[in-house]
């Protein structure tokens, strides 16, 4: 079980990543148009620690998506630097 302290920042990320993502202007977007996912997505750069769960959670998607998009066949396999598409929900 998480602390408040905890939760307090993990709401902190959250709100500034949802505020990042409504900033991005259609330039900053890519199109994706075929596959399991249809319309809008920016590119992620995978940082050291990062696990799909935590990047699906953070971003409101799930770990399905983001390996059906990437086309990822083992969602434990992902490395710092490596980009990802993470659909924009806007």
């Amino acid at each position: 079980m998480k602390t408040k302290e905890e939760l307090n920042a993990l709401k902190e990320e959250v709100e500034t990543v949802s505020r990042k993502l409504h900033e991005l202007t259609d330039e900053e977007l890519v199109q994706v148009s075929g596959g399991a996912y249809l319309g809008y997505c920016f590119v992620y750069v995978i940082k050291k620690g990062d696990s799909l769960p935590v990047i699906a959670q953070r971003y409101g998607t799930t770990v399905e998506t983001l390996c059906e998009l990437n086309n990822i066949k083992n969602p434990n396999l992902i490395y710092a630097g490596n980009k990802l598409l993470i659909p924009y929900k806007g």
